[in-house]
């Protein structure tokens, strides 16, 4: 008898809940469908998304001045880590497309030898925060390191850092020091 007046309480219990449970239900449903509703009058959108091939290419730079080695090796990390929206043909066919190219970040790794030490560092565009604006470094990449010059018993670099397909660039003058810190020397405004 304990176990029909126990078995009758858990679904008296049980019944109570699930009343509950569908009320839950559809208060569930009927904020789902004005969710639907207030997003079918907004404009639906198509994206396209526009992917920079892989980029395999390595540039070195290896020199030695007044007993320090300097080497630098520049390359691509293909990670896909800027995206930026852009406009074609295709924008003014339709309106209500979104197109956005995704591209690459570049990097230029640096050993510095003398005195028989190794030091080695890397320089990423976020190198750059300083100089340039923290809106432009993130839709921007480094696309292109070259040395240029020596000044002082120091190679002095120039990275050109560029919002990709767009002319939008500046270009960085800048030295490694013997204890391997970069040291930015002027920023070249590129922009067309």
């Amino acid at each position: 008898m304990k176990i029909l007046v126990s078995l009758l309480a858990i679904l008296v219990l049980f019944s109570c809940n699930s009343k509950d449970e569908k009320n839950d239900l559809n208060l569930i449903l009927n904020e789902g469908k004005e969710l639907i509703e207030h997003e079918n009058r907004n404009e639906n959108r198509d994206t396209i998304f526009y992917y920079y091939q892989t980029d395999h290419s390595v540039v070195d730079f290896d020199t030695l001045i007044s007993d320090t080695h300097y080497y630098m090796k520049f390359y691509c990390l293909n990670d896909s880590l800027v995206f930026n929206e852009t406009f074609s043909d295709k924008r003014s066919e339709n309106k209500n497309l979104i197109e956005i190219a995704v591209a690459h970040n570049y990097v230029a790794d640096f050993v510095i030898q003398r005195d028989g030490y190794e030091f080695p560092s890397r320089l990423t565009k976020y190198d750059l925060k300083d100089s340039l604006s923290d809106d432009f470094i993130k839709i921007a990449s480094i696309w292109k390191n070259e040395f240029e010059y020596v000044f002082e018993n120091k190679p002095v670099f120039r990275a050109t850092i560029a919002q990709p397909d767009t002319g939008y660039q500046y270009s960085v003058l800048y030295t490694v020091s013997k204890n391997n810190q970069i040291e930015i020397i002027r920023v070249d405004d590129e922009n067309n």
